[in-house]
């Protein structure tokens, strides 16, 4: 018994969602073609307004309101004092003592370029100064002893120092 109403109550459910799905699809085509019919509408008024800008309908349009097309005797000239058409300037000159900003002329693929090269130079100098160190290394001083200073270390800085200058003038050569 138990089992049946399961049953009926998974056949409804099915059943109310088909109904809303369905529903759900009337409502869509009546928005569809609803739209379509917008569109339609705006196409025509879009050619109505075209048809009302041509030069034809506003020539009829001026002659319904009393205008007429000027000859060269209703043309009239104004003659302003002081007024030179014939101006070889007509607007102020250009500052020339402006500042030009600096002209950047390094493409992405030269910053690119020159950055990969410090990278790979910084790497090459940490992996020989580190392969140098390791092998290098002095003992470490007795308790009381004074440290000294590690030349290695010392020219490890001077070589990271060196190449990424010779990386720098590189880039700019090329």
């Amino acid at each position: 018994m138990l089992g049946v109403f399961i049953v009926l109550m998974m056949a409804a459910l099915y059943l109310s969602q088909v109904a809303m799905e369905a529903s759900r699809g009337r409502e869509m085509r009546e928005l569809v073609t609803l739209r379509d019919e917008i569109e339609r509408s705006n196409e025509e008024l879009r050619v109505e307004i075209a048809e009302l800008k041509s030069l034809s309908k506003l020539q009829e349009r001026a002659r319904v309101l009393g205008f007429v097309q000027a000859s060269t005797s209703d043309q009239l000239y104004l003659v302003i004092d002081g007024y030179q058409p014939y101006q070889e300037e007509t607007v102020a000159p250009l500052q020339e003592d402006i500042e030009s900003a600096p002209i950047y002329d390094e493409s992405f693929g030269d910053g690119f370029s020159v950055s990969w090269t410090r990278w790979a130079v910084s790497l090459r100098i940490s992996l020989t100064s580190d392969n140098a160190l390791k092998q290098k290394s002095p003992a470490l001083p007795v308790r009381g002893q004074a440290r000294r200073p590690n030349p290695l270390a010392q020219n490890v800085e001077e070589n990271k120092t060196h190449e990424l200058h010779k990386a720098h003038v590189l880039h700019h050569e090329s």
